[in-house]
């Protein structure tokens, strides 16, 4: 992935994010913690177009 491409999908991330009202993003914050889903920032994304699952990586414990 290009530099940019990054960039253009994390500008993207953080638009969404922040236009989320401060209820709607302790709903998203809940859903993935009480799910114990790690790739819950990636369905939220990819509902809105933005599949991030190729720029995040997680880690196993």
């Amino acid at each position: 992935m290009t530099d940019l491409t990054s960039a253009l999908l994390q500008r993207a991330a953080r638009d969404y994010l922040d236009a989320l009202t401060e209820d709607e993003l302790a709903a998203h914050i809940a859903a993935g913690t009480d799910e114990g889903d790690d790739h819950r920032l990636d369905d939220i994304a990819g509902e809105h177009g933005m599949p991030l699952s190729h720029t995040t990586t997680t880690t196993e414990d």
